[in-house]
């Protein structure tokens, strides 16, 4: 709303794009987020008139901010600000020169910081102990710290500034142009433009949004990856098809039943299954083994693996690797055995020894297996500094050392 007139979007559209972010916030039952803007301030839909407001009674002199704008970091929000405009505004105004247009555009940009600075002000004043973040680069000891909203080639690219594109190795955001240039498919949902698609196996997408998961389901991805633990060796054989073989039926029903829960998934949701030690457990395999399964021969394979780092080691800090199992256990540890740093391979190698000292009689041939796999995967970050048996998939060239390494069929993971 601050900007709208700035960037040529009508005041309706962005009522619309309100409504909708409040729609979504209350079905993703997001409790405790809200949302802030003009209208909770005045009671009239002027909106001409609340922008002027807010740039009288918040906004400093003209002169001042354009002195300032002159060189270091005001200088540098200008120029991004300016850009983003430019770009916007040249298929647009097709009757007016370049020149013109980035004319215009500087002033537009000038007057865009002047009410930046302004809401500011007006955010500080009506949330003065909150913590205030942006969308954009910020200089050291600002009031606003910067965060990345996603991962771009360039900080100053947003979701607001250019487009979503997904590919084997994850999302990205790009500008439109670049996306369109490289063949990517735009996908719409609900009859709205989505995001973009290059790259990805149809068969190995999640192709629409699927209800999230219940908050008790994480008992259905439990009961599937472990069924009825026994003290056998024919239990570990039963389960082998779905932890470490490709096996495509295995894999299948993971896929179908599991996959579009990656995406889904609601913070609310995920806080409820973390409130049972097993419900914890399967969310970290939920990101940690599930993409494993799910998009099994992509680099798609990788993407969740932030996630389920930081999930496991919410689960150590608990004690989770001491209350349960210790077949359970194990599973906690393969999101840092799966991570190319040292000291994720540390956490993975005296982990997996330590469930291998405690776990039942007839489990010791896997937790036999499991040790020499940490090992091995610990040794290849030693050696290498990453996964030689990821190359392929990640487009990565080879070293005649590497290729010596995978001669070994063992070190294929």
């Amino acid at each position: 709303r601050v900007f709208s007139d700035l960037v040529g979007v009508d005041d309706e559209l962005v009522s619309a794009y309100g409504r909708a972010i409040e729609a979504t916030i209350e079905r993703l039952g997001l409790r405790d987020l809200d949302v802030f803007h003009l209208e909770h301030l005045f009671e009239v839909t002027d909106y001409d008139g609340m922008r002027d407001h807010l740039a009288v009674h918040y906004g400093e002199p003209l002169a001042e901010l354009r002195e300032r704008c002159r060189e270091g970091a005001p200088a540098a929000m200008l120029n991004g600000i300016h850009r983003f405009l430019f770009e916007d505004t040249l298929g647009v105004d097709v009757d007016k020169s370049r020149n013109q247009i980035r004319k215009e555009c500087r002033e537009r940009a000038y007057r865009a910081i002047h009410r930046s600075n302004a809401f500011s002000r007006l955010i500080a004043e009506c949330f003065p102990r909150a913590l205030r973040l942006s969308i954009h680069p910020q200089p050291p000891h600002a009031a606003k710290i910067g965060i990345l909203l996603g991962h771009a080639a360039e900080c100053w690219i947003t979701p607001w500034h250019g487009v979503a594109l997904r590919t084997p190795e994850g999302w990205t955001l790009v500008k439109r142009s670049e996306a369109e240039a490289t063949g990517a498919r735009l996908v719409e949902r609900e009859g709205r433009p989505s995001h973009f698609v290059l790259g990805v196996d149809e068969a190995h997408a999640i192709s629409a949004p699927a209800a999230p998961p219940g908050p008790d389901d994480w008992r259905r991805l439990y009961a599937h990856w472990f069924g009825a633990i026994e003290d056998s060796q024919a239990w570990i054989d039963t389960r082998l098809p779905i932890w470490f073989f490709a096996d495509p039926a295995a894999d299948e029903v993971i896929r179908r039943e599991f996959a579009p829960w990656l995406e889904s998934m609601t913070p609310a949701i995920a806080e409820a299954w973390k409130a049972h030690p097993h419900g914890l457990l399967s969310l970290v395999l939920l990101y940690d083994q599930v993409p494993r399964n799910a998009f099994r021969g992509t680099a798609r394979m990788f993407a969740w693996d932030r996630e389920a780092r930081a999930l496991a080691r919410e689960a150590l800090d608990r004690n989770l690797h001491v209350d349960l199992s210790a077949i359970e256990a194990f599973w906690l540890f393969l999101p840092s055995q799966h991570h190319p740093a040292l000291p994720a391979q540390r956490i993975s190698v005296e982990g997996v020894d330590a469930q291998a000292a405690r776990c039942l009689a007839g489990h010791r041939r896997f937790f036999g297996v499991a040790r020499d796999m940490a090992a091995r995967h610990d040794d290849a970050i030693r050696r290498f500094g990453r996964f030689p048996h990821r190359n392929a998939l990640l487009g990565r060239r080879s070293t005649p050392a590497e290729v010596d390494f995978l001669q070994d069929p063992k070190n294929h993971f």
